[in-house]
């Protein structure tokens, strides 16, 4: 072990090119860019792009997302906005119209820079992503709820009573959860309108308010990890940008979509252990413990996103660990974070982009080779899908 010294900040460099190499959306993404930036370039114009933001994100979450993919960048630009404290406001509405508060510079930075936008259009389509499987259930607001509760209840009589029959129905449940999330996101491929699993155009308004309230979700993941900092005086606190934060995470909750979270996690972990012979209580407790899984929140809606099953997902184990290898990465860079000038970033994953100037010298060169299939390949596919038919329990 002579030699051996633990990196002050680890990369996840190699999760990430796995994760997005298999990913269909990822390479849409990809392609996406090329052509705005080809837009622009070849004709001069962003009317690409500004479909494209409408398509990901919309009017109504611009501001909270944008906020959100660049609230690491806040406390580490080259200068501080004015206005930057609060003892030299007088009031709410002069704060409000103070510099702390116009993010404009940050839409600037994030739109007009191709490595930026790629990857604020990667978290958004997770959350958009995300919104489509959550809002494609009839009545999701109840939905969700009703089979996390079964799923907990039966859970619970099954440890408490050793009763075979409720871990039976247990897993039942979760492979009625993964069927569902399966056939959603089977019947919304990368560039297609949000439908519902009848095949219906999900209602627009209601799917923003979801959107939002992953958007919220994410945003306070990332203002938790930097209220850490600030209080470990790592880095500057920004009080007006504080207060900002606060205004949009006080906001009433249009739908609760804690217990969809929940339920995407716990059937990834317990088929996945299930599928490989892992029935025990006793040792799948054990197995989630090894991977860490209570902790996968750090990971925010990208490893969430990452835990939907996909057209042609088997659930292998391997997987668990790599979503595990980067959580315990994360944690790692936080841990033995000092708050210096050249600290980088990878949006809400670390990696080595730099939070302020330029990111030209940086490039991850993804391939997406393996996700060139033939057309009567995803016909097929999309075939077999559209023919399954829902059955209720």
């Amino acid at each position: 072990m002579d030699g051996f010294s633990i990196p002050a900040m680890t990369t996840i460099t190699d999760v990430v090119k796995l994760i997005r190499g298999r990913s269909a959306r990822s390479k849409y993404i990809h392609d996406l860019v090329m052509n705005i930036k080809a837009e622009q370039e070849e004709i001069g114009t962003l009317t690409l792009l500004s479909q494209t933001l409408e398509e990901f994100v919309g009017i109504k979450n611009m501001d909270i997302a944008m906020t959100v993919f660049n609230l690491y960048r806040f406390g580490a630009n080259e200068q501080q906005l004015a206005g930057n404290s609060i003892t030299s406001l007088w009031s709410f509405r002069q704060f409000i119209h103070s510099n702390a508060w116009n993010v404009m510079r940050y839409y600037t930075e994030t739109l007009l820079d191709w490595k930026r936008l790629q990857e604020f259009l990667e978290l958004a389509d997770n959350i958009c992503h995300l919104s489509t499987v959550f809002a494609a259930m009839p009545q999701p607001y109840e939905f969700w709820p009703k089979l996390l509760s079964n799923i907990e209840t039966a859970t619970i009589h099954s440890v408490t009573y050793q009763d075979e029959a409720a871990n039976r129905a247990s897993r039942y449940y979760l492979r009625k959860v993964r069927f569902r999330l399966w056939l959603a996101v089977c019947r919304n491929p990368p560039g297609s309108k949000p439908t519902d699993l009848d095949g219906d155009e999900i209602n627009k308004d209601y799917f923003a308010k979801v959107q939002g309230e992953l958007w919220r979700q994410e945003l306070q993941n990332r203002s938790t990890q930097m209220l850490l900092q600030h209080w470990k005086q790592r880095v500057p606190r920004n009080e007006a940008a504080q207060i900002l934060l606060m205004q949009w995470a006080i906001k009433n909750v249009c739908t609760d979509v804690a217990a969809f979270c929940r339920l995407v996690r716990i059937q990834r972990l317990i088929l996945t252990a299930d599928d490989i012979g892992i029935q025990s209580h006793k040792h799948m407790a054990k197995l989630g413990a090894l991977l860490g899984w209570s902790e996968l929140e750090i990971l925010g809606n990208q490893g969430l996103a990452d835990c939907l099953p996909s057209a042609e997902d088997n659930y292998k184990m391997q997987f668990l660990f790599q979503l595990s290898t980067a959580c315990t990465q994360v944690k790692r860079f936080w841990n033995n974070f000092e708050g210096k000038d050249n600290v980088t970033w990878y949006d809400g994953w670390i990696e080595k982009y730099p939070v302020s100037g330029s990111i030209e010298h940086v490039a991850l060169d993804i391939d997406y080779s393996a996700l060139e299939v033939d057309e009567e390949e995803v016909d097929d596919i999309q075939s077999a899908v559209m023919q399954t038919t829902v059955v209720e329990s």
